[in-house]
């Protein structure tokens, strides 16, 4: 019995030590989880959203940002590179696709682009050029503009707080 009561105690001072307060609120915050090295965020449609494969690559004067999750879901980003900063996003820089399967990536059945009568916007927070890293949020709502029949997939996808931090490629 002395020995329980030595480990309840030992484990309540542990985590009441572990536990820090956030932007000095009252509500402590414990065990907290450090975030992956890369990684691209978001709410799809209230959903979250998170890609399993990743690319960011400078090439010339644009950044491209792409983002494939499952495998049959590809989100692209391409935009005239000017440092960090907040982006407007407006015709063709957005892309969006399902597919069949990985192994029928070719067959899409379903085609998203932007809607311009949205506030796309994409914002760089920050490019570590030390850590070849680029990072930011964006805010995307995009309208199907091709779609197989009875796919079940909807006329518009909004992509709210979206999050990445991604290397660039070399």
């Amino acid at each position: 019995m002395k020995k329980l009561l030595s480990v309840l105690i030992v484990a309540c001072l542990i985590f009441s030590i572990n536990c820090t307060k956030v932007d000095n609120k009252e509500h402590p915050v414990c065990c907290v989880l450090p975030q992956p090295a890369a990684f691209i965020f978001a709410q799809k449609n209230g959903v979250s959203w998170s890609a399993i494969a990743y690319n960011a690559a400078i090439v010339q004067d644009s950044l491209k940002i792409t983002g494939h999750m499952d495998d049959t879901e590809v989100l692209g980003i391409t935009i005239k590179y000017n440092g960090t900063g907040q982006y407007t996003l407006t015709g063709n820089q957005v892309y969006y696709h399902n597919t069949t399967s990985p192994m029928v990536a070719l067959v899409n059945l379903s085609n998203y682009t932007l809607d311009n009568t949205a506030a796309n916007t994409l914002s760089i927070s920050n490019y570590d050029s030390s850590a070849n890293t680029v990072s930011g949020t964006f805010s995307i709502v995009l309208t199907k503009t091709y779609g197989a029949p009875n796919t079940g997939f909807p006329q518009n996808i909004n992509f709210l707080n979206g999050n990445f931090k991604l290397p660039l490629a070399k």
